[in-house]
């Protein structure tokens, strides 16, 4: 499910959005919510906060008891392992972090079913989950774009199957102008959590041309420093999933598309001089 954060971005005027559940779960970890959403209208289906709703009540219902243990085995021999009661009240904790984030969004509620090429609408809510399936309905008949990273609903957004308007986590925190050094550290925990592909290269366009309009030399360290946290991610060592390799191609594909789209060598060498792009090439290469 960890796989695409950015698409290429559109210029559009809409400031409707709808967060796929997947995109507002890390938005929760993020720390990034309602109050960062000051010009635009984000929904999340009436379905999302009704699940969060049961998966709260039914935490506190398993974690409130007054033994909770698993039954495990070691060697042939059954062991009881009770769970800590700090980790219980975490769980609980957490449950409740995101049923109340999730609410303080608008919700709304999709009235309209759909189906696609080769599947039916049972089907459909099968594979996607219910809060998807709507996600995706609300876009496809209400002129709302839905932010979403997984693979099945950018599929799904084409426009030979349904040709909703899509758009990835990074295109939306750029496109809802969200203070760099948040966007920054918001692309380092998606690093953290091995998402294939971060950047776009109009992603990395618009944050570099961001990080030249600071004048706050403070703020300009800082938001340094979380970019050369967010590359230390090709460093990675020991990684069976080789995603430190994944990580660098991901990067070198955005900074390819980002210098085609200059059209003169000027513009390119201009681009280069960027302080974020040249510190990427010197750690690059």
């Amino acid at each position: 499910v960890r796989s695409f954060a950015c698409f290429p971005m559109k210029e559009t005027n809409n400031t409707q959005y709808i967060l796929s559940f997947s995109a507002e779960m890390f938005l929760v970890l993020a720390g990034i919510g309602a109050d960062d959403f000051v010009n635009q209208t984000v929904y999340i289906p009436q379905s999302a906060i009704q699940t969060l709703e049961d998966e709260y009540t039914k935490t506190l219902q398993d974690k409130s008891r007054s033994i909770v243990a698993s039954l495990g085995f070691e060697g042939e021999q059954p062991v009881l392992c009770e769970e800590d009661g700090s980790v219980r009240r975490y769980l609980i904790q957490e449950a409740l972090k995101r049923k109340n984030e999730c609410k303080k969004l608008e919700p709304i509620q999709n009235k309209q079913s759909f189906d696609a090429p080769g599947a039916s609408e049972i089907q459909l809510q099968e594979v996607l989950g219910i809060c998807d399936y709507d996600a995706i309905s609300i876009a496809h008949h209400q002129d709302v774009t839905l932010v979403a990273f997984e693979p099945t609903i950018i599929v799904m957004s084409r426009e030979d199957i349904l040709g909703f308007q899509c758009i990835g986590l990074v295109d939306f925190l750029c496109q809802i102008d969200l203070p760099l050094h948040r966007i920054l550290t918001a692309m380092c925990l998606m690093a953290k959590y091995k998402f294939q592909y971060i950047l776009s290269g109009q992603n990395l366009g618009f944050i570099a041309d961001r990080f030249d309009e600071i004048q706050d030399d403070e703020y300009r360290e800082k938001c340094m420093t979380s970019w050369f946290d967010f590359l230390d991610t090709l460093d990675l060592k020991d990684d069976v999933t080789n995603y430190g390799e994944i990580f660098r191609q991901g990067i070198l594909a955005a900074l390819q598309e980002c210098l085609k789209e200059k059209n003169t060598p000027d513009e390119r060498k201009m681009l280069m001089q960027k302080p974020l792009i040249s510190v990427t090439m010197w750690l690059l290469f």
